[in-house]
């Protein structure tokens, strides 16, 4: 059942994101600035701070699949660590 929800949304989304913006990489990367500003975080709090772990937590993970096994990584952000 997710594999089809994660679908629909991909279906729903993808065109919409590719219209706007051109390609869904430039919107990724407009949403992931969004994310940074003090304003988003100030309009929706709890959203805004889920949105940045989910980021932290998968940019994490690709650090980590990169990594030649038996090292291991620090937990902080790629650009610095985040305050507030």
């Amino acid at each position: 059942m997710a594999g089809s929800i994660t679908s629909l949304h991909e279906r729903a989304t993808y065109p919409v994101m590719h219209a706007r913006f051109g390609n869904t990489t430039r919107a990724w990367q407009q949403i992931n600035a969004l994310l940074d500003t003090e304003e988003a975080l100030a309009y929706a709090p709890t959203a805004v701070l889920r949105l940045r772990r989910v980021r932290d937590r998968r940019a994490a993970l690709r650090a980590q699949s990169r990594e030649p096994k038996g090292t291991s990584t620090s937990a902080t952000h790629p650009r610095g660590p985040r305050s507030g």
